[in-house]
């Protein structure tokens, strides 16, 4: 026994090397896989374990091809046969995981080798004993088993109808032939609702298995999407089920988790299919369905996820010392400010006693600083401050309003601005008695007191105040300023205006650059025929907004030009001929994402040229729409693939097509790689357009008489609409033949010389020359 141990740990670390093969170079897998089947059936079982996992990994690895998978599962299935009987549950697992992935393959190598019934009947014996383990098996084999059925499903429905939307590597009961000797499809078709029933049904049991539920659920996305026949079924029976019912009944922790595990998987599932599909028609039930239960989950989790109360503080007693409740220091009143003089922002806004902060001139520092400092302050100050202080200020500015204005002071005379006669001080009449300010009738205040104000000034006081004013009079008329008005502008030259009309255009080309460059015919929403043009800021607004504007917008700004004939002839405006330029720059240089703004672009010339030709301006106007049809072509038919569909579709869109374009396709056509897509074209205008079918079939019968390598090509196509181009070409008919007055031949010919001549026809070897003797 001690002996085998590092035997089989030396058996398992040759099997890593070999798995480390596989997955380095995988040429090698398929002979290492047939070198590892014999070890799957080892009696012992850490071997077993090991070659389960092995075989599960080989058929699930996306390395290997579907080919070398079928050969492998074919050669593989007396191994799956017994290992589905193992006991262990690791291996067991293995082995449905194994047999979940190689289902499909041998359906449909069946479908193919009718006659091949013995690994048929093999892989049936393997079904149902799953079919057995999905009843009785353990959890986790019971979930592997779910994915097998669901892989039953799958292959065992039929898939998407339509052909052309159909994937050519999906497997499923449309590959079935109708009288297939070992696939009924009835019987097929009837055993997959059934297992779909069953499957369904883990929705209604009692009690829920959370485990077994999640599982069914991962596993019903992918029929939902893939299998439209049954995904009304499954939808009505998940939206039937409530995955919080079991919590409900009895909310206790462990259920409560449960079902917040099962609803959180059922509301990603739903979520999943309404992102994946908006426009289905089960999007009105899922919503609703997504919201009630929102509404049930905020009702049983209440109590569980509600916050706790506060805790009330506790009641302040003057015994406890040692928890004491913290006060905010109360907020000083600011002091007011007295005014004195003509109130200034500095009085008013004032808040502080502190004479270094008053006096400090703030325009000192930079205006970021500033900001960065109020900000901080708004930030980090009190509610009651900031409160006390608006009212203080708002107290003060309306004292302000209300009060009288307060007198300035007397100015103060120096020696040098003195008058002579406040040289020296007056010394007042004693006789003269003091005139009080008072008003009569009003009550005697404190203040009312004698003053020197009420006198007059002196007399040579005035005069000077009079003679300063005069003079500050002349200089203000003298050096008055009028009102400054700014010149006009220069008019602009017109290459400046085409120049900045230019680059308005450049710029709008600049913004296509930033917009969402999905083809039309990949969107979502297209809109339709009644829809309005440019309603919406994106692409193709811009692209109508630049098309109209270098056709009809700046189709009156034509130049007239003197023509090769000597006719005056109208061209594009610089302007105009740019956008076009412009247009054509941005179509060539990604012509498969621009397609639809090509197009556009083309239909517009093509409308503005028939408009414009029914208006007297339009009379002597070159048409645009062949010139850059033309020069569109030439730059997209130089990197047309063989394959390319999209040129067809291109040249099935235009508005019109001339014979020099059409020249231009059988350039194509000649090519010997791209021949199959210029043949495409043609054949689709012959079927899609009359106005250019008969000129397609010209260019079919040339292409027919002409070039015999492609003949083979186009003879169906001459023998289905020009058959009479088939027949041999007739023999050239003879001139009329004249008769004489003379009784002369055919020829001319007197009835002598035609009896020689059909002598010399009859003898070819006469040395006659047809010619009688006279």
């Amino acid at each position: 026994m001690e002996s085998e141990q590092p035997n089989v740990s030396e058996q398992l670390v040759q099997l890593r090397k070999a798995r480390t093969v596989c997955l380095q170079d995988d040429v090698y897998w398929p002979r290492i896989f047939e070198g590892i089947l014999p070890i799957v059936k080892s009696p012992t079982p850490e071997l077993r374990r090991w070659g389960a996992e092995f075989l599960a990994e080989t058929f699930s690895t996306p390395v290997v091809d579907d080919a070398r998978k079928t050969d492998m599962a074919i050669k593989a299935l007396d191994t799956l046969v017994d290992l589905i009987y193992e006991k262990e549950a690791e291996s067991l697992k293995f082995a449905v995981q194994s047999s979940a992935s190689i289902y499909p393959l041998i359906f449909r190598y069946i479908c193919a080798n009718p006659k091949q019934t013995n690994e048929w009947q093999k892989m049936g014996v393997v079904k149902q004993r799953i079919l057995w383990l999905w009843d009785s098996g353990p959890p986790g084999v019971q979930v592997c088993c779910i994915k097998f059925v669901q892989r039953v499903i799958q292959v065992q429905t039929p898939g998407v109808s339509d052909p052309r939307l159909a994937n050519k590597a999906e497997i499923s009961l449309a590959a079935v032939p109708t009288n297939h000797p070992l696939l009924p499809i009835s019987a097929l078709e009837a055993e997959a609702q059934g297992l779909l029933d069953r499957l369904l049904g883990v929705f209604h049991e009692e009690p829920v298995d959370p485990l077994l539920v999640t599982a069914t659920l991962n596993c019903l996305a992918i029929l939902i999407k893939s299998r439209s026949s049954i995904s009304s079924k499954i939808l009505s029976a998940v939206l039937s089920f409530n995955p919080l019912s079991t919590a409900i009944k009895n909310p206790t922790p462990k259920l409560k988790l449960m079902a917040r595990c099962i609803e959180n998987t059922v509301r990603v599932l739903l979520r999943n299919l309404m992102r994946t599909n908006p426009t289905g028609p089960h999007i009105q039930r899922i919503s609703q369905y997504l919201h009630r239960i929102a509404q049930a989950k905020a009702e049983l989790f209440d109590d569980s996820s509600r916050k706790r109360p506060a805790i009330a503080p506790p009641v302040a007693q003057p015994q406890d010392s040692a928890k004491r409740q913290k006060f905010e220091p109360p907020v000083p009143a600011p002091t007011p400010v007295t005014f004195t003089g003509p109130p200034t922002y500095a009085n008013l806004f004032t808040l502080t006693k502190d004479a270094a902060l008053t006096g400090f001139d703030v325009q000192q520092l930079p205006l970021d600083l500033v900001l960065q400092i109020t900000l901080a302050t708004f930030y980090s100050i009190n509610q009651k401050t900031l409160d006390t202080a608006i009212q203080t200020v708002r107290e003060r500015y309306t004292n302000f309003l209300t009060s009288p204005p307060t007198p300035q002071p007397p100015p103060v005379l120096t020696p040098q601005t003195a008058p002579p006669a406040a040289a020296q001080p007056s010394v007042p009449d004693p006789n003269l008695t003091a005139v009080s300010t008072t008003p009569p009738g009003s009550p005697p205040t404190i203040e009312s007191k004698p003053a020197l104000l009420a006198l007059p000034p002196p007399v040579e006081e005035v005069k000077v105040k009079e003679d300063e004013a005069e003079e500050d009079e002349d200089m203000e008329d003298e050096y008055q300023v009028g009102t400054y008005r700014l010149p006009l502008p220069p008019y602009p030259r017109d290459s400046e205006r085409i120049e900045a009309a230019c680059q308005n255009v450049d710029r709008m080309f600049a913004v296509l650059d930033q917009l969402d460059n999905t083809p039309l015919v990949q969107r979502k929403n297209r809109g339709g025929l009644m829809r309005v043009a440019a309603s919406t800021w994106d692409k193709d607004g811009w692209i109508t907004l630049i098309v109209r504007l270098a056709t009809r917008g700046l189709g009156a700004c034509d130049v007239e030009v003197n023509g090769p004939d000597g006719r005056i002839q109208k061209i594009p405006s610089p302007v105009a001929q740019h956008v076009r330029e412009r247009l054509l720059a941005y179509v060539l240089a990604d012509f498969r994402h621009n397609c639809d703004a090509a197009v556009a672009w083309l239909y517009e010339e093509w409308y503005n040229d028939a408009v414009m030709k029914k208006c007297q301006i339009g009379e002597d106007r070159m048409p645009q729409y062949p010139i850059w049809l033309m020069k569109v072509v030439d730059g997209i038919l130089p990197f047309v693939e063989a394959k390319d569909r999209l040129i067809v579709r291109f040249f099935g869109e235009v508005p019109e097509l001339s014979s020099e374009i059409l020249k231009k396709v059988k350039v194509l056509c000649l090519d010997p790689d791209r021949s199959p897509v210029g043949i495409q074209i043609l054949l689709y205008n012959v079927l899609f357009r009359p106005p250019v079918k008969e000129l397609c079939l010209d260019l079919f019968e040339d292409l027919y008489r002409n070039h015999k390598e492609l003949e083979g090509a186009t003879v169906k196509f001459i023998r289905k609409w020009r058959p009479l181009a088939l027949e041999p070409a007739p023999a050239p008919t003879p001139p009329p033949q004249i008769k004489s007055e003379e009784g002369a031949g055919p020829s001319g010919e007197t009835p002598q010389n035609q009896d020689s001549a059909d002598a010399a026809q009859q003898n070819p070897n006469s040395t006659s020359d047809g010619h009688g003797q006279s």
